[in-house]
């Protein structure tokens, strides 16, 4: 299980390297940008402890994952994210 969440969090890593003409502190409002940064910090703090097996069980971990996320505003950063996606895709 600590794979699929290292993938996960790699995939979101590429991802948001590969959206760099969004991921500039312009897009980005200032009504998100404390999420982003509690965000950011949580999978730094997970990945940590995942490097060094200190993580604990996986279901458990990716459950605190989550949630620790969800209080952080993950749903608020997406949807401002999606909302300036679907602008620049003239949606």
């Amino acid at each position: 299980m600590r794979s699929v969440l290292r993938m996960r969090m790699l995939r979101f890593d590429n991802a948001w390297s590969d959206t760099a003409c969004l991921n500039s502190s312009e897009v980005l409002p200032a009504a998100v940008t404390n999420e982003v940064a509690q965000i950011k910090q949580i999978f730094d703090d997970a990945e940590k402890m995942l490097d060094v097996g200190l993580a604990g069980p996986a279901d458990a971990t990716i459950d605190t994952l989550i949630a620790d996320l969800e209080r952080a505003g993950l749903a608020k950063v997406t949807e401002e994210m999606q909302a300036q996606v679907n602008e620049f895709l003239g949606q």
